[in-house]
C-alpha cells in the first residue's frame, strides 16, 4: 500500500512540474489550486545611501605647468551631504611618477567645508611634499584624528600652496580622499 501511495505522489509531483515547466508557474498553480480570483503585484526598489556622500564623488584639477611657489583657491569644487553626524578625515596620497633633477615640491592643502550654520576647516600641511617637509606638531583634528561633523550639506572650497627647490621637472599626483570614520 505505501508503494503504492510513493508511486502516485511520485506521479503526481511529475505532473505537476510538467504543468509548471508547459504554462507557467501561475497557471499551474490555479490549475492544481484552483481559479485565480486576483493578484497582487508589488514593485518597488530598496536603496540605502550612505551616511556621508560627495557629489561629484571625483573631481579633477589639472595644474598644468608650475614653474615657482604660490598657491590656487578651488571654490566650490563639490557638496559633501552628511545624512546624520559623523566624523571624517581626510587622507592625501602623493605619487610621484617621475623626477629629473634635484627638484622638490613641498607644500599643503587646506579643505574648507561650509555650511548654513557650519564651517570646518582641515588643515593638510606636508600633504603634497615630494620631499622633506617641516609640520606643525600638533594633532590636527580632520587629519591626523576624526573630526566629528554635524548633519548638513557642505560646499567644498580647497586651498594648494606651495614651494619649489632645487632644479629639474617632476610630476606630481595627488589625491585627496575624504574618509568617513566609524
Amino acid at each position: 500500500m505505501k508503494r503504492v501511495y510513493v508511486i502516485a505522489m511520485t506521479l503526481i509531483i511529475c505532473v505537476a512540474l510538467a504543468v509548471i515547466a508547459v504554462s507557467g508557474v501561475v497557471d499551474a498553480l490555479a490549475k492544481i489550486m484552483g481559479d485565480v480570483v486576483g493578484s497582487i503585484l508589488i514593485t518597488g526598489i530598496f536603496s540605502a545611501k550612505a551616511n556621508v556622500e560627495m557629489v561629484p564623488s571625483t573631481i579633477n584639477i589639472d595644474l598644468g605647468r608650475i614653474s615657482s611657489g604660490g598657491d590656487r583657491e578651488y571654490s566650490n569644487i563639490a557638496k559633501l551631504i552628511v545624512r546624520n553626524e559623523t566624523s571624517i578625515i581626510a587622507r592625501a596620497v602623493v605619487d610621484v611618477p617621475s623626477r629629473s633633477g634635484s627638484i622638490e615640491v613641498i607644500g599643503g592643502a587646506k579643505l574648507i567645508l561650509k555650511g548654513n550654520n557650519k564651517t570646518y576647516v582641515i588643515a593638510m600641511p606636508c600633504a603634497i611634499s615630494t620631499g622633506e617637509c617641516f609640520r606643525p606638531m600638533v594633532i590636527i583634528p580632520g587629519y591626523d584624528v576624526p573630526m566629528k561633523i554635524e548633519t548638513g550639506e557642505y560646499i567644498i572650497n580647497l586651498t594648494l600652496s606651495w614651494q619649489l627647490k632645487g632644479s629639474g621637472e617632476t610630476a606630481v599626483k595627488i589625491k585627496i580622499d575624504i574618509i568617513e570614520t566609524k
